[in-house]
């Protein structure tokens, strides 16, 4: 078996201390071995933000520098169209084929979690 790799998307427009404080206790409570924070680019669900997605990049790389474990995952910077979460774990699959991925939501999310884009697929591909 692989890694045990978490993975919180969103915005994070900005990046706050709840995001952070969150990803650390998942990431100690499950003992997972990184935790990506993945910037969204476009999406689907959600008002475009404020901050472009660099500044976005920055805020994260800022936030997390001292903090073991963590990882800043640019994937999304040159997607075209809307960023689907399942599009997301597919490339990461791909990338780390004998991995295991836990997804992190808000409950803001996870309440409307059944309107995604392939959803059923992500329950299937991750915990």
């Amino acid at each position: 078996m692989g890694k045990k790799r978490g993975i919180m998307g969103g915005r994070f427009d900005p990046v706050h201390y709840a995001h952070i404080k969150t990803a650390q206790a998942v990431l100690a409570q499950f003992q997972l071995d990184e935790m990506r924070l993945i910037p969204t680019f476009n999406p689907p669900h959600r008002d475009q933000a404020i901050a472009d997605f660099a500044h976005r990049c920055k805020m994260i790389a800022l936030c997390i520098e001292p903090l073991p474990g963590f990882v800043l995952d640019k994937r999304e910077q040159n997607h075209a169209g809307k960023s689907y979460s399942w599009e997301t774990l597919a490339s990461l699959r791909q990338e780390y084929p004998q991995d295991e991925f836990f997804i992190m939501m808000g409950s803001d999310a996870f309440l409307q979690f059944d309107t995604w884009y392939n959803w059923q697929k992500i329950l299937d591909n991750a915990t």
